[in-house]
């Protein structure tokens, strides 16, 4: 049976998607402000079709370890990334962060669109050095070569 994971998007349309059993964090429920939406989010939790996994801090920094090009997660979608990994492979996440879809779709976990579509392709991004033009694998400020900045660039894009 298929476990469909919620970030803030799928929280906030659960009424519309096809399921007997929803996932999320912790970390999620946290984005839900708004009282209406907060109701509607305790419903399913009461009712017993959303259970709430807790992801620990040393999960989630090991799961941003895991995964190099992500400063751009939030807490919250890297403990999406986790429940993932526990719940198993027969997993879906159900999230419109275009960010967190394109890190789904590098690391080999299923996603769809809730509103807006989902990513027609995917990103590979690494880090080069302003000044000095050396290429790293994890982020940095500083090259620790010439000192110079050290900036984002997309490394390759492709179909998802």
């Amino acid at each position: 049976m298929v476990k469909r994971v919620l970030d803030a998007a799928g929280l906030f349309r659960i009424t519309i998607i096809n399921g007997e059993t929803f996932y999320t964090t912790y970390n999620v429920l946290d984005e839900v402000k708004s009282p209406v939406e907060r109701e509607i989010v305790n419903s399913f939790i009461r009712s017993g079709k959303l259970k709430v996994i807790e992801i620990s801090e040393e999960e989630i920094k090991k799961e941003r370890k895991e995964i190099n090009n992500s400063e751009k997660l939030s807490e919250a979608d890297i403990s999406i990334i986790a429940l993932v990994k526990k719940l198993g492979n027969d997993s879906i996440v159900y999230t419109d962060d275009y960010e967190l879809q394109n890190v789904l779709s590098n690391i080999g976990i299923n996603f769809e669109g809730v509103k807006v579509k989902s990513i027609k392709k995917k990103y590979t991004w690494v880090y080069r050095c302003a000044s000095c033009g050396r290429v790293y694998k994890i982020r940095l400020e500083v090259c620790p070569v010439c000192g110079g900045k050290v900036k984002r660039k997309l490394k390759s894009a492709s179909q998802v």
